[in-house]
């Protein structure tokens, strides 16, 4: 009888520890996919896609990689140097101005921009969403009313 109840106590023994492995696992799993979903998701981020892989792939099957290789290439060399303007061989930051013309010409629009909201903000209650189309003739005040030489065509 002893040894039946301690198969039975090592056996339980053996699925509690079981189920705390799964557990742990599951919230292994949970916290990781919580992770890489907060992450801002990036293509190609463990390098699978690469020049080299494609051209193994294309010889492969019997076909000549060179050309596909170096248009992948160029695509992305044109791709990168398209970040940065360059004018005159100097490198320009393209949102430098935010377009534009120069800091001088920058600095009038928002001067000009604040200028035609003083107004408004001084009278602190009506804003470009206020906008009112007034009734001119409010049909509560003119209903049921007959003005001069309505009465005999009626």
């Amino acid at each position: 009888m002893f040894g039946k109840r301690q198969t039975q106590l090592d056996s339980s023994n053996q699925q509690q520890q079981e189920l705390a492995e799964i557990r742990k696992k599951k919230s292994v799993l949970i916290r990781e996919y919580r992770i890489g979903k907060s992450t801002p998701r990036l293509f190609d981020k463990d390098r699978k896609f690469t020049s080299e892989k494609m051209g193994w792939q294309l010889s492969s099957l019997g076909l000549d990689p060179s050309k596909a290789i170096e248009r992948a290439r160029s695509k992305s060399r044109i791709r990168k140097s398209s970040m940065h303007l360059t004018i005159g061989g100097d490198e320009m930051d393209c949102d430098k101005n935010e377009g534009y013309k120069d800091s001088a010409m920058k600095v009038k629009a928002f001067k000009i921009g604040w200028d035609s909201c003083k107004k408004r903000n001084k009278e602190a209650r009506k804003g470009e969403g206020d906008r009112v189309i007034p009734t001119l003739k409010p049909k509560h005040l003119y209903t049921g009313k007959r003005s001069n030489g309505k009465t005999q065509r009626r």
